[in-house]
């Protein structure tokens, strides 16, 4: 019969967790984050040095993605998304991350027919009336980017409605609660200037009942990698990443749910090139389309897939799509003044 210790102390990096007869407890180790100098993670960005939750931020970077970032000398994928998140700004970003005003991009880029027909849009949840409405619709937080932030409704005499706006609400306050703890003020989704309106749009899917998500991971304007995604209502998605000629590939996410296999797109290769034309501008997003028949349709243009806390397994693809983000090919006029207060 084994011996139960009545106390047992570990650190893994930034924790240090004890086991006092077999109850576990985990605490922040203070020691391991002040050695770490808040230079080497954000570099000589002043305004960044005030505005950033320096511990909450190194706690959630290590406990999502593994490891302790390095933001001064970036080499993942990760530690660069979040190096862009705190370094650059770029207008244009701001209006195509509402799905909103990215319907007007799109058509701007691309002309008429290119993103899901809008049926309404609210500019604030309260306002939503459902009357009016077709019985089959989906409806979005115009700056959600999770899947909480979006309902599919096939039948509307079935859903109570009152609990989406509520449901809306409560993920919105969870949401800037986070990123105020976590993030600093400065990130644009937390932005009190900004709307949260709500979208309605046509119901559309496939043959075989459900929408299929192609995710093109995009360089300068060069697709380099696709993550298809499909069976995301009932919670437990499927999810294959495959190459430009459609080669799967050995990585795994610790979000992700089910590995499946997925047939190329009719329209594939009209997906590439539309890609590389709403990339060529930006050194790195993600671009989602959805294919209705012999339609394609944008779904949206993601720039920071999960806030930059997207942990790859094996990690060698997180230094992989880091080689690829190439930061010294940022405008200089998107680079914020690291001198500003």
């Amino acid at each position: 019969m084994a011996t139960l210790k009545i106390f047992e102390k570990t650190e893994d990096g930034i924790y240090t967790k004890y086991k006092i007869l077999g109850i576990k407890f985990t605490f922040t180790n203070k020691k391991f984050i002040n050695s770490q100098k808040l230079n080497s993670f954000i570099g000589d960005n002043r305004k960044c040095k005030k505005e950033l939750n320096f511990d909450n931020l190194s706690k959630e970077f290590y406990r999502h993605v593994g490891y302790y970032p390095n933001l001064k000398a970036p080499k993942s994928f990760n530690e660069k998304l979040n190096w862009i998140k705190y370094n650059c700004k770029n207008i244009v970003k701001n209006k195509i991350i509402d799905k909103y005003e990215f319907k007007d991009y799109i058509k701007e880029k691309l002309g008429d027919g290119y993103t899901i027909p809008l049926i309404k849009v609210f500019n604030d949840i309260d306002d939503i009336n459902f009357d009016g409405l077709p019985n089959k619709f989906v409806i979005k937080l115009t700056r959600g980017g999770k899947d909480k932030f979006v309902r599919i409704i096939k039948d509307k005499t079935k859903v109570n409605l009152d609990k989406i706006k509520y449901d809306f609400k409560y993920e919105l306050a969870l949401r800037r609660r986070w990123y105020q703890k976590n993030l600093g003020k400065n990130d644009i989704n937390i932005n009190e200037k900004t709307p949260e309106r709500v979208i309605i749009e046509e119901y559309a899917e496939q043959k075989d009942g459900q929408l299929y998500d192609y995710k093109i991971h995009c360089f300068l304007g060069e697709p380099k990698l696709i993550i298809c995604v499909k069976d995301r209502n009932n919670g437990k998605y499927k999810i294959r990443y495959y190459d430009i000629d459609w080669n799967p590939l050995n990585i795994h996410r610790d979000d992700q749910k089910i590995l499946a296999d997925f047939e190329k797109p009719n329209n594939y290769e009209k997906m590439l090139e539309i890609s590389r034309i709403l990339s060529k501008d930006f050194p790195f997003v993600r671009v989602d389309f959805y294919e209705v028949g012999d339609k394609v349709y944008v779904g949206e243009m993601t720039f920071i897939p999960l806030g930059g806390f997207c942990r790859f397994e094996p990690v060698e693809w997180d230094y992989k799509l880091g080689e690829w983000l190439d930061l010294d090919k940022i405008p200089k006029e998107y680079l914020k003044n690291n001198e500003e207060e």
